[in-house]
């Protein structure tokens, strides 16, 4: 019993120090249930040139299920000035038609909903640490639902064009990625992907929307 309460009283004190956790990173795990709440998205809008002919643009970003009709995406992928069509497909391979519901471009955040559905979806998780492990989802290019792990670089970063306050990652993410998820050990969604730095020979440096402009988005 003494050498049990030893260990137990250890186990307290080193998991009581800044950035520690006590769940270890089942990559196979939390793969599994992100993926399950992940969906890639993509839009179709018309617009006319200055002659008056109609053209036809495509786009593509990533998000996930926060609710079971409800996906969470980064602002920039979406317009309210510009009818879209807009329709997800997630990691089953089922196609569903979205509709942009809220928009908030200052914080990078989208929210769609798809009427009358039961999806998996993610619980919103707790403020991360420096150093913390996680995971990034995302369907960049012409690539769908890539898998990168990565740790927490450094958390409250500001970017002038934006009033969102950013967590930066070394996960990888790239043109198509905008909107995908950052999970923690637990699975749970702890950031939105929206840009990263990548040219010039800069790498391992991506912006997530934090967990704290998450909530206030959500009304949480």
């Amino acid at each position: 019993m003494k050498k049990l309460l030893t260990v137990l009283l250890a186990s307290a004190i080193v998991c009581g120090l800044p950035g520690c956790t006590d769940a270890k990173f089942n990559y196979e795990k939390v793969a599994n249930k992100a993926l399950a709440t992940s969906v890639l998205i993509r839009m179709k809008i018309k617009v006319k040139d200055k002659q008056g002919k109609e053209h036809t643009l495509l786009g593509g970003c990533s998000g996930t299920f926060i609710s079971n009709d409800k996906i969470l995406s980064a602002g920039h992928c979406f317009s309210e000035e510009v009818p879209m069509q807009i329709w997800i497909r997630d990691a089953n391979g089922i196609s569903y038609t979205a509709k942009l519901i809220k928009l908030d471009k200052a914080h990078d955040l989208g929210l769609l909903q798809v009427k009358g559905l039961h999806h998996k979806y993610s619980k919103i998780g707790k403020r991360l640490h420096v150093a913390e492990e996680i995971m990034n989802i995302g369907s960049p290019y012409d690539l769908e639902f890539l898998v990168s792990h990565g740790v927490v670089s450094a958390l409250d970063v500001e970017v002038k064009e934006f009033r969102s306050v950013y967590t930066i990652t070394d996960a990888a993410i790239n043109p198509g990625s905008s909107g995908g998820g950052v999970f923690n050990s637990k699975g749970e969604l702890v950031g939105v992907n929206t840009m990263s730095e990548g040219f010039f020979g800069w790498s391992g440096i991506s912006y997530a929307v934090s967990i704290k402009d998450i909530k206030h988005f959500l009304g949480k």
